[in-house]
């Protein structure tokens, strides 16, 4: 925020992006919603390191960006009995920069692979409705120079699926994949090859989801977005799953 001090008229920009550490997304956002008048501000996920009421003044948002992704689209308009959505990335090989040093391995900071990787709890929902209930086990099981869990097992259930999920920095092969069931019909779904039942999506390059979701916004086309109440809810679970 201090640098935002510096700036005489915030009224004067239309669109805000708070892409920060996670730890500072809750001082950033009450700082430019206290200043401006309906604008929109769009907040990186998660939304807070930890789930913090405030009431807002702007349309605020959180940038999951699976949403805009056809996978996910296409999953939204099946009705699934059972979900399973699993994610793995080596946190070493994540950034490029060395991984002691970014806020991801540390807790106060607001790091960890639950809010990392939330994507999943957010497109659980997304797609299944709200979570009702949720067992998990989280945990430190790697080598990783970090002070927070590397990985996360839940399963519970929403208003209309059983799901299970996994997250963890462990995996020395990125994936990012989707088992969905309905009555008659099973999809096997890859996020990062795009492909549902080894069929390849085309024209989806890594910048596919990101330019949706800010061609969604210049659109003024809301309904896709994650909302400032979502975010909410999506803090909710992760701090249940933390206390289970």
């Amino acid at each position: 925020t201090s640098k935002l001090q510096n700036i005489q008229n915030l009224n004067y920009y239309d669109y805000f992006i708070i892409s920060n550490e996670t730890y500072k997304h809750f001082d950033t956002l009450k700082f430019i919603d206290t200043k401006v008048k309906n604008k929109i501000i769009l907040v990186e996920k998660p939304l807070f390191k930890e789930h913090t009421k405030y009431k807002i003044k702007n349309k605020v948002f959180v940038a999951y960006n699976l949403r805009f992704h056809p996978i996910i689209n296409y999953l939204k308009n099946k009705k699934i009995i059972y979900f399973n959505a699993i994610v793995g990335q080596d946190l070493r090989q994540w950034r490029n920069k060395n991984y002691k040093q970014c806020y991801s391995s540390s807790k106060i900071k607001g790091g960890g692979v639950l809010r990392d990787l939330s994507h999943e709890i957010d497109y659980i929902q997304y797609i299944n409705g709200k979570i009702k209930n949720i067992k998990a086990t989280i945990g430190k099981q790697s080598t990783l120079n970090i002070d927070t869990e590397d990985i996360v097992v839940a399963n519970g259930k929403t208003k209309k699926a059983i799901f299970s999920f996994s997250l963890d920095y462990i995996s020395d092969i990125p994936f990012r994949q989707i088992i969905a069931y309905t009555k008659n019909k099973t999809y096997i779904c890859d996020l990062i090859n795009n492909t549902i039942n080894g069929k390849k999506l085309k024209n989806i390059d890594k910048n596919y989801t990101y330019a949706k979701l800010h061609k969604a916004i210049f659109k003024k086309k809301f309904n896709q977005l994650c909302s400032y109440k979502e975010g909410l809810q999506t803090m909710k679970i992760i701090k249940r799953v933390e206390n289970v």
